[in-house]
């Protein structure tokens, strides 16, 4: 009888039919076109920082221009202008910084008790100033119990409720914004529905939406997209999930769940 002698140091490497082999080609290919696409959302958010910043530059030759008289009107709005575009430029740097981070987060420990129903109506309280028009209607309905906690990552759950409202604020003019608030048929999470009526979203975002910018050039459409990728990103990092549900026509809704 022979004998068998097994090399325990010699790494074993998976066989490329293996299912282990499959999986992790799977997971790698996964990760590389997430890297891919977070890549062009900052060479594209940062492409358009530079834009408005050659604007600003622009203006400020005009206001230091010693030989050109400006009247009291003109030179108002033209500081007007300086002072909007700066605001663009440093909420671009902000969320394009976010947007390098969110991707090296673990999963958000879970240490703070938030009551869902109080922490939704802060949240639209806290969000008014972003509303266009006063007299939109903004609501909470919930099947919750008002002492209904959970427990979770508040800094990070404020963050994305502020991305999504802001952004639903910004964009609706007429009607409603709603959040429905309910868990789900396994009680292990908590589905949240942000509604409104707002301009809606372009039939050729609505399958990429958290994937993708839109390339129109409307600086303010590529902050509210970089937003919903850094929603989207929060969400999977506290155990939920995020989807635009195109079956509602009658409003844009996105649709996220968190972990209880």
């Amino acid at each position: 009888m022979g004998t068998t002698i097994f090399n325990y140091n010699e790494k074993v490497v998976p066989s490329r039919d293996s299912l282990e082999y499959q999986k992790k080609l799977v997971s790698t290919m996964n990760k590389a076109r997430r890297e891919h696409s977070k890549a062009k959302m900052l060479y594209q958010v940062l492409h358009d920082v530079q834009a408005v910043y050659q604007g600003v530059n622009s203006y400020l030759e005009i206001l230091m221009n010693s030989e050109l008289k400006l009247d009291k009107c003109d030179w108002e709005l033209l500081c007007q202008e300086v002072r909007s575009k700066s605001a663009l430029v440093s909420e671009m740097v902000d969320c394009a910084i976010e947007l390098a981070q969110y991707g090296d987060l673990g999963q958000v420990p879970r240490h703070d008790e938030v009551l869902v129903n109080a922490f939704c109506q802060d949240m639209f309280y806290a969000c008014e100033r972003y509303l266009n028009n006063p007299n939109i209607q903004m609501c909470v309905e919930t099947s919750l119990a008002d002492d209904f906690i959970i427990r979770t990552h508040l800094g990070y759950l404020r963050k994305l409720f502020k991305n999504l409202i802001v952004s639903a604020m910004q964009f609706t003019h007429e009607g409603y914004i709603k959040l429905l608030v309910m868990p789900d048929d396994s009680g292990k999470y908590l589905v949240f529905r942000l509604s409104n009526t707002g301009q809606g979203i372009p039939e050729n975002m609505k399958d990429v939406l958290f994937e993708r910018l839109p390339n129109d050039g409307n600086l303010c459409n590529t902050i509210v997209g970089v937003r919903l990728r850094i929603s989207y990103a929060l969400t999977q990092k506290m155990g939920g999930t995020m989807f635009l549900d195109q079956q509602r026509k009658d409003c844009t809704s996105i649709v996220f769940s968190i972990k209880i």
